[in-house]
Formats: C-alpha cells, structure tokens, sequence
C-alpha cells in the first residue's frame, strides 16, 4: 500500500510537470526530503530516484521551459554557493580521512550545488509558495505521526517515532526538532497569505499545524526543542516590537503551550532538559572539548582537513570514541576551514540582508506586498534553523541550502517590481476549489490554471 501511495505521488508529479517543469522540480524536492525510497519495499527501495529525478527534471528545464529566465548569477550569493561547492571538493582532495570524507562529499555537496538551480524553477508568488509548501508537506508526515505517538505514550529520547527510520536526516532527533520548529514561521504565512490553499478550514489546518510541531519536536526529546522554541520567542520579540499585544498573546500562547507540554512529559523529559545549561554534563563537557579542538585544528589548518576530520579528535578529548562537532559553525570551520567558514558567514548575512531589503522596497508597491510576510517567514525559519543548528551537525542538509537560495528568488520578484515589471508566471482567475463540491473543469485543467 505504501509502495502504491508513492508510485501514484510520482505520478502526480510527472503528469503535471511534463506541462510545466517547475512543478517537475518540486518533485525532486519532495524526494530529496521526503527519501520515499527508504519507505518503500518493492523495486523502489533499491532505485536511484534522486538522481533521475535531477537528471528528468534538469532535461525538460532545457527542452520545453520556455517561460521568463531568471537571472540568478547577478546575485553574488549564487557565486558564493558555487565558490563554497568548488571549496567542498578541494578541501576532501587533501582530506585527514579520505575514504570517510568522499563518503560525505558524495551527499554533502549535492545539497549545496542543486540549491543553485531554485532561482531557475521558482520564479513567482504562486511558485515560490508552491515551493515551500512542498518542503512542509514533505515533513508533516513525520510531525503528525512523532505529535500522535508522543500524545499516545509521552515520548522518549532516541524512540523512532516518525515515518523514517534510523539515525540520519529527519530521522535523528536533533535534526528532525530543528528542523520541524523552523518550519513554524513558513505554516503561519500560509495561514495568513495563502493564495493556493484558501478558506477556514485550510487556514484552520495551518494554524493547528503549529502546537504539532511543538509536540513532535518535544517527542523526541531533544534539547534542541526548547533551544528553538527560545528562537521563536526571540524572533517574534523582534517581529512584534511596535505592537506589544501581538507580543505578550503570542508569548502567553508559547509559554503556556510550554507548561503545558512539561506537565504532560513527566519527570524524564524535564531531568534531561535540565542538563540543557549544564557544563558538567557528560554530553556538554564533550561538546566544548570538540569544539575547543576544532578551533585549535583551524587556526593551525585554515584551509580546513576535509570532511568528517573530527574522526582525528579523539586523543584530544581523551575518549575512546571520537565525538562529532554537534554544530553547524565548528563543523563548517573544522572541515572547511577558515575559507568556507567566512565564505558560509558572508552567504548567510547577504541573504538575511537581502531579505530585509526586498521587505522594505516591497512597502511602497500594493501588488507587492506578499514579499513582505514572504521575507519575515523565511528570516524566522533561516533564524530558527540556525540557532537549533549552532548544536546540531546539520550544515549539509537541504532545508538550509534551499532557503538561502529561496532568498535569490524572492529578491529577483522584488526586482521586477522595483523595475516596473510584472511576474513571469501569474495566478489564473481563482475557480472553486475541486474537492467538496462538483468542479466547473476537470482537475487537471483547474491544477494547470493555477500554475499558468
């Protein structure tokens, strides 16, 4: 049944994507988070879809789309991603550990190189809302399942409660906690900008989509939970300044959901957050030691030793195991050295940057001001991922990746507008919604006109 279900979801994509490739594009992205192949248990368990997804996706780009092209390489950030995926593969050439660090290149710079192609796909509103509603809906399998069992049994650390199995990608705890908090700024603008999925109860469903990612997140006990339920807060302080009762409701709604969430986990879940601050917890104390390790390991290699070089690190923290960097800035830094650290800063502070500017540029223009809640959801989920990230080993993963270059996007819309251009692509009239009531055209033509 699970093997039918994915079968008839790469149908959909390839039946709609043959007509317009971007939707064949987030395809490819749903794959690339969603790893249907480790779910599945027929042929598909065993077959390549990533790759030819890429590869159909990429060919029918240059064949048949022949919509407006972008112009992502006039942004320096485009050149920075392709700097940093050029530095990845210098530095595993020299690497401390080759055979472990082409392992890691083999998945690792994937990530970063095809984020570059987002700007040539996502190109409009109704796309770049298309595109992230893909990476949520990508994810919401894991959070309704992780929220329903930690209800069902109150959780626990290391329990493979989601749809993936294992100890990568969304199926490690960390990763999957900050990853599904940072996903809480994106489901608050669909419920308030949506223009794909409108009506109450569609905005009904986004907001309660919220208290689910808290409640997986918390599932997995993981300290990065309450780290990035602290960045929420922080962010929306920062959001909410000049109205201080949006402030004081959201951070009433936050903290009683907190209390809420405490009183319902029991006493194991609060003993393992209280080590949080702790130095002399055992997991805290090898944290600084790697991390005091890498800093040395950079300044006496500030060309970085390749990836997976903490597997040197051992003698340093006298284990007998090495400890993995837990961060997405030490491991940057020891891996990729001083160079792909600063190349990694400059990429992160031009997009939020850019963010804030198209933000402002967008308050003079009416047809533009969906970029407004636009660049706000992505500076939240950029702001959460990232502080989750600084004590999680995530820099690889695609959720980081995809929104820096989101921000490519959304900054090439602003500039049409401030140029006095319209979209590329815009939203056909609106129609009846197709499930509930009897459709006035058949689905696929509804579908077609929304993506015209």
């Amino acid at each position: 049944m699970r093997d039918i279900v994915i079968l008839l979801t790469l149908a959909f994509y390839l039946y709609f994507g043959l007509k317009k490739p971007f939707i064949l594009y987030l395809g490819c992205v749903w794959v690339d988070f969603f790893s249907p192949e480790q779910l599945t248990f027929g042929f598909l368990s065993k077959f390549p879809l990533s790759f030819w997804s890429i590869c159909v996706t990429l060919g029918f780009y240059a064949l048949v789309d022949r919509d407006f092209r972008p112009k992502p390489f006039s942004y320096f950030r485009t050149w920075l991603i392709v700097m940093l995926g050029i530095w990845l593969t210098l530095t595993t050439l020299w690497a401390e550990f080759p055979v472990e660090a082409w392992a890691k290149w083999n998945w690792a710079v994937k990530s970063v190189v095809f984020a570059i192609t987002v700007p040539f796909f996502i190109r409009s509103r109704v796309q770049i809302e298309a595109f992230m509603m893909t990476i949520a809906c990508s994810i919401s399998g894991d959070i309704i399942a992780r929220s329903v069992k930690m209800l069902l049994s109150g959780g626990g650390y290391a329990f493979q409660h989601g749809l993936h199995q294992g100890n990568a990608g969304i199926a490690e705890g960390s990763t999957f906690s900050a990853v599904s908090m940072s996903l809480i700024p994106i489901f608050l603008y669909f419920a308030k900008n949506s223009i794909l999925f409108k009506g109450r109860l569609f905005r009904l469903t986004f907001y309660a989509f919220v208290p689910l990612c808290v409640l997986a997140a918390f599932d997995t006990f993981e300290r990065t939970a309450v780290v990035t339920l602290g960045a929420l807060i922080v962010f929306a302080a920062w959001q909410n300044r000049r109205r201080p009762l949006n402030l004081a409701a959201g951070a009433s709604v936050l903290f009683l959901s907190y209390l809420g969430v405490v009183n319902f986990m029991g006493a194991g879940w609060i003993n393992r957050m209280s080590t949080t601050v702790d130095s002399n917890e055992s997991s805290s104390q090898g944290r600084l030691k790697v991390w005091n390790w890498t800093i040395n390991y950079a300044n006496n290699h500030p060309f970085g030793g390749g990836f997976n070089v903490y597997l040197g690190d051992g003698s340093a923290i006298h284990s007998d195991f090495p400890i993995a960097f837990h961060s997405i800035w030490f491991e940057v830094l020891g891996e990729q050295g001083w160079v792909g650290f600063i190349i990694l800063l400059s990429l992160i502070g031009l997009c939020v940057s850019n963010l804030v500017g198209a933000f402002k540029s967008a308050k003079s223009q009416s047809d533009a001001n969906w970029i407004q809640p636009t660049a706000l959801a992505l500076v939240g989920c950029l702001f959460t991922y990232l502080i989750g990230g600084s004590f999680v080993g995530i820099a690889y993963q695609p959720m980081l990746w995809y929104i820096l270059m989101l921000s490519v996007a959304v900054s090439e819309c602003a500039r049409r507008y401030r140029d006095g251009g319209a979209e590329p692509l815009r939203l056909a009239p609106r129609k009846r919604w197709p499930l509930g009531s009897k459709p006035n055209q058949p689905i696929d033509l509804y579908w077609r006109n929304m993506i015209r």
